[in-house]
């Protein structure tokens, strides 16, 4: 029956029948320690980021300077820290973000995963990388955590 609803052209069934199998979900403990760990690797994730020496903050740091010498924006500085956060590497132009292995996106289920192999394509089987749950965490410190290094105590504000 599923082999036969992708031939069911604007059925609106197909996307029922014709949906891929859901991954099967890991322990409930191994999920409920990712959950627990996720503030710790959290902050480690921000100190790594905070260093400034690689990724999206320091190609706008880079860029910020030798285009106008000044620093870059609080909004700025936020955004590169998500795009860090989130894998995300914006294209040539600047209007979008290259999907790769490093870019995370949300599947049906709202984990994060990595979606994409390194040309592009879509995987056949997404990797989990962060379930949702263990996300909402781990965003929620990263978050708090830009705002106190930010706003408190660098004093930058909007």
């Amino acid at each position: 029956m599923k082999l036969a609803s992708w031939y069911l052209e604007g059925s609106n069934l197909r996307p029922l029948i014709a949906a891929p199998d859901l991954q099967t979900v890991q322990s409930s403990a191994v999920i409920e320690a990712r959950i627990i760990t996720a503030p710790l690797r959290a902050e480690e994730l921000f100190i790594r980021i905070k260093r400034e020496d690689s990724g999206a903050i320091r190609r706008l740091l880079e860029h910020t300077y030798t285009t106008t010498g000044n620093e870059p924006e609080l909004w700025q500085r936020y955004e590169a820290y998500y795009d860090d956060l989130y894998g995300r590497t914006k294209t040539e132009d600047g209007n979008g973000y290259r999907l790769d292995e490093y870019i995370l996106v949300r599947d049906d289920q709202g984990n994060l995963v990595s979606k994409y192999n390194p040309d592009g394509s879509l995987r056949a089987t997404p990797v989990i990388v962060y379930y949702q749950s263990e996300f909402q965490v781990f965003e929620k410190i990263f978050t708090e955590l830009m705002h106190k290094e930010f706003e408190e105590q660098r004093g930058l504000k909007y």
